[in-house]
């Protein structure tokens, strides 16, 4: 279907902030789910490219997104009222159940992305901490938008902002892992995910994380975002990212 710019800001040297118009997937968009963009019709660029719902209103969604190739530059170049085709909402987004009296989310660099809309969903029913991880301060990304809903954290591999190292290293020392009802949401590049899992696993939190993976159809059609599972009894099998995902409980995703 089709939809309809409505802003697309600059937000960092090379991410930029889009509103799209269309109510078809807003009223049914829920954090943690994706859609899957074509920029222009025709062959080039010839596959669709997934983005996570940043933000979800009645009649729109919004998305962050890295200018990293040719779909992503001519998105970037785009202007409010021009048209877009899109596809969604895809995939399984976040678990949400009664109980969660804090929510701690985790993300690393662009891992923020789907985590925006979680902390928006989940104001006023949790307390809501966001621990946020980059190389460098340029880096961090939705500080102003995160504060809004609850308590920021932030860590830079260079010092240059906050604490001094890697953002799971602080998790370590700031997560009361006594509190009860304390529920673990992560975004980022695998490495971080790891970390945050088997620090959730090794106290008993129960954890989500979004996992990041190439995609050429968004539907389960090309197998082309499978992920190792464990399935039981020592077992492992494979699932898909796009229809099983990109959301799952970190203690059945195989971290290799």
């Amino acid at each position: 279907m089709k939809g309809k710019f409505i802003f697309n800001h600059r937000i960092a040297p090379t991410f930029f902030h889009l509103g799209i118009h269309c109510p078809e997937i807003a009223e049914k968009a829920q954090p943690g789910q994706f859609v899957m963009v074509r920029v222009r019709e025709g062959g080039d660029p010839l596959l669709r490219r997934p983005f996570s719902f940043y933000r979800i209103r009645k009649k729109h969604v919004e998305i962050m997104y890295e200018v990293v190739g040719k779909g992503t530059q001519i998105m970037s170049a785009m202007k409010k009222g021009e048209e877009i085709d899109l596809l969604g909402p895809l995939g399984k987004g976040f678990t949400i159940t009664q109980g969660m009296k804090k929510a701690v989310l985790v993300a690393g660099g662009a891992g923020v992305a789907p985590l925006l809309a979680l902390g928006e969903r989940l104001k006023g029913t949790a307390d809501l901490t966001l621990y946020l991880g980059a190389k460098t301060a340029s880096g961090l990304l939705s500080v102003h938008e995160f504060e809004a809903l609850g308590k920021v954290v932030v860590a830079t591999e260079d010092g240059s902002k906050g604490y001094r190292g890697m953002i799971t290293d602080l998790i370590e020392h700031k997560v009361k892992v006594k509190m009860h009802g304390l529920h673990l949401f992560s975004c980022g590049p695998r490495p971080m995910l790891k970390k945050v899992s088997a620090f959730a696993r090794r106290n008993g939190f129960p954890c989500q994380v979004s996992l990041e993976a190439y995609m050429g159809c968004g539907i389960g059609a090309c197998l082309g975002c499978a992920v190792k599972v464990k399935t039981g009894k020592g077992q492992a099998d494979y699932l898909k990212v796009c229809t099983d995902g990109p959301v799952f409980e970190s203690s059945t995703v195989v971290f290799e």
